[in-house]
């Protein structure tokens, strides 16, 4: 397991909210836990040759996991067990979900990794007499867990130089979003020395445009500027982007950068 914690928030609701504890249920075997993500090859094999027309790899299964849960030993001791009620609740908050929702497992000290997912096939275990655990399974939007949340801010007049490290463990590029307060510029732009100066640039914007604050959602190539102004036509389609590790960034123009990351790693579930 990448996680240790005794406690799990699903769609931003603890566990606590229905007497609920993370079980480890123990054998007398070793658990084994897979926690790479396998790179899948795009290949052809032909008659005549002995290697393949190597075409590249990618990685996009989803990691998936079982979790057991069950009500609070302090309850447990108090003969308390789940009624049809409880089934209902509990079945509403971690099943049907429309899209991909967060689970975080551990204390606010501990929620260091968090993954994307959905659950399904929930599972009562009968402890005894009474209903106490249950059983899950857990699939993730992608083979990762993700870092929180961070937002990195660096105020900007003329040029700035940075190293900024992508703690991605993916081994492609990494497209964080941006965040641009423009501060009466007209122009715009990042060049990364460490992705070949690809360079990511608004120019030429319009005068009326040059104090909103203008959001780029990298990854899904969105623009969405504060006043509502189209700012397309005066950018030049290179999507920030980021190389694992260091990555030496050149900073052109006035306003203040923000870089807002949650970072893919590969830890397994």
């Amino acid at each position: 397991m990448s996680f240790y914690g005794d406690r799990f928030i699903f769609d931003g609701i603890p566990c606590e909210e229905f007497g609920l504890i993370l079980y480890d249920v123990g054998s007398s075997k070793q658990d084994v836990t897979g926690f790479a993500s396998d790179s899948e090859f795009s290949e052809d094999r032909i008659a005549r040759r002995y290697d393949p027309l190597f075409y590249g790899v990618s990685q996009n299964s989803q990691l998936s996991f079982a979790l057991v849960f069950g009500l609070n030993p302090k309850m447990v001791n108090e003969n308390a067990s789940f009624d049809r009620w409880d089934f209902e609740k509990i079945a509403s908050w971690l099943t049907g979900r429309d899209g991909y929702k967060w689970l975080e497992i551990g204390d606010d000290a501990e929620c260091y990794y968090r993954y994307r997912c959905r659950i399904s096939n929930l599972k009562v275990v009968q402890a005894g007499l009474y209903p106490q655990v249950f059983t899950c399974s857990v699939t993730c939007d992608s083979p990762f867990a993700y870092l929180p949340t961070q937002t990195y801010a660096y105020q900007c007049s003329g040029e700035l130089k940075l190293v900024f490290h992508n703690r991605s463990t993916y081994n492609g590029f990494y497209y964080p979003k941006l965040e641009i307060a423009l501060n009466g510029s007209q122009a715009f732009a990042i060049t990364n020395a460490s992705d070949n100066n690809r360079k990511f640039e608004f120019s030429n914007i319009p005068a009326a445009y040059a104090s909103a604050t203008v959001m780029i959602d990298n990854r899904n190539q969105v623009i969405v500027s504060s006043n509502g102004d189209n700012l397309y036509p005066c950018f030049n389609k290179k999507y920030f982007r980021l190389v694992r590790g260091d990555n030496d960034l050149l900073v052109s123009g006035t306003g203040v950068l923000r870089i807002i990351c949650d970072f893919p790693v590969n830890v397994g579930g």
